[in-house]
This record gives C-alpha cells, structure tokens and sequence, in this order.
C-alpha cells in the first residue's frame, strides 16, 4: 500500500540533484509504503516532480522496500530513496534520472 499526502510549498535548497527539483516546491510530503518496489515510489516522485525516470530491466527482481515519511521535504524523500542498499542513479539530460539496482 503506498499512501502520499502533500502539504504548503517551503522554499527548497539548491543540490546535485537540482536539475530535477520541481521549479515550485511541492512542500512536506507524507508517504508510507510497507513491502512496496521502490521504481513505484520513485516513479511517483518523478511525476511529481515533472521528470523521467528509467530503470534497468531487473527492476521486478529489486527487494521490496518499506518507508515511512512524516511531513518531510520531496528532496529529502527523493534523495533517501535514491540512497536505499543496492539503488544506483544517474542524472541524464536535464529532465531525467536512470536508476539500477547493484
């Protein structure tokens, strides 16, 4: 079950990821998500924030991940679940993000 509120916009911080940060924020999010495939959230985030993402062909092999996010900032949820054991990213272009699992 993946459940995802949103919340007033805050200002956002400039990073190695701000190609694709949403021009806007979306401000603090909740998500919460036991035993869920982590290309789902992170497909989600990218249509939120107006970005592709694309993911290497063993994306149904990837371990089932579980989150819990309270009121927390997109770039935040963004960079932890790019940061879960195994998950690999690359920024591609301007408006897309490859993601692999190791």
């Amino acid at each position: 079950m993946l459940t995802i509120g949103l919340s007033a916009p805050t200002a956002q911080e400039p990073d190695d990821l701000a190609r694709l940060l949403p021009q806007q924020s979306v401000g603090p999010m909740n998500i919460s998500m036991e035993d869920g495939r982590v290309d789902e959230v992170l497909a989600l985030m990218a249509e939120i924030g107006g970005f592709e993402v694309y993911f290497t062909l063993d994306v149904a092999e990837w371990p089932p991940i579980s989150v819990e996010f309270d009121q927390v900032e997109y770039e935040s949820i963004l960079r932890a679940l790019l940061t879960e054991p195994g998950v690999r990213y690359r920024v591609v272009d301007d408006d897309a993000l490859l993601v692999s699992h190791s």
